[in-house]
């Protein structure tokens, strides 16, 4: 397995938070290897030590990432034989595990939120914010982690209606220069700018519902406690996450397929 040297941030120990971001970074590296197959169904993944020192990371990470991975069947332990890829890993889907909001891994996604035209209501509305419990529990950051934030209201040609926020956190104006002096930009922007940087990127989304409140109930035009579909889309790279998007939408006005 090839495998990309990861820098060692702060201590794993010193902030729990960031050893649950290296945990999530390695896992994604080494569900997008098995997904590309480089590594085939039933055979061996590297020793656990070969991982660690290939990625930079320690036994502690590792260990958590392959739980991840084989709690969600793209891998599997067999006593005596050590870690292999399962038989049934171009089929596994992730498992939610009772996670606060049901992941799929395998950009692109969101096919019909992505494929229609959606055109501006009013100008976005821009601000400075930290990352509260939920978003730092979701995306790995630490809690109060300082971000940028843009809130956009989108209406499509047929009317339905979504909102869309996005967040790149204060370390991302840093790796990509010009970000510093407009940082309220769309999330694919961030992401284009970051490839023309060369940084290596991955993208995962969370899904979740919720209740619309009264201010969504007007700016979607959906009665009070509509059940709204949340989509969570956050890029990362090797540093972490470089940009978060939040979509919420009334599933049954913009219904989403995923290609997994």
């Amino acid at each position: 397995m090839t495998t990309k040297q990861a820098g060692r941030p702060a201590s794993e120990a010193a902030d729990p938070k960031l050893k649950r971001t290296k945990t999530y970074l390695l896992a994604a590296a080494i569900r997008s290897i098995i997904q590309s197959g480089e590594i085939a169904p039933g055979a061996p993944l590297p020793s656990q030590r070969e991982i660690e020192a290939a990625q930079g990371v320690s036994s502690i990470t590792v260990r958590a990432a392959l739980r991840e991975l084989e709690a969600e069947g793209l891998i599997e332990n067999i006593p005596g034989k050590g870690t292999s890829v399962s038989a049934q890993a171009g089929r596994a889907r992730p498992a939610g595990r009772n996670l606060p909001a049901q992941r799929a891994h395998s950009a692109p996604a969101v096919r019909d939120i992505d494929d229609v035209e959606w055109a501006e209501v009013e100008a976005p509305t821009t601000f400075r914010t930290n990352a509260n419990a939920e978003i730092a529990a979701n995306y790995g950051l630490p809690e109060h982690t300082p971000l940028f934030g843009t809130d956009l209201l989108l209406q499509g040609p047929d009317g339905k209606r979504m909102q869309v926020k996005t967040y790149p956190p204060f370390a991302t104006a840093v790796s990509i220069p010009w970000l510093g002096s407009n940082p309220f930009v769309p999330a694919v922007e961030v992401q284009e700018a970051a490839q023309d940087l060369g940084l290596e990127l991955a993208t995962t989304h969370y899904i979740t519902a919720r209740n619309a409140t009264p201010d969504d109930a007007s700016a979607l035009r959906v009665p009070p406690q509509t059940a709204l579909l949340v989509v969570r889309r956050i890029t990362i790279h090797d540093e972490g996450p470089l940009v978060i998007e939040e979509i919420t939408f009334n599933p049954h006005e913009a219904p989403v397929r995923y290609d997994i």
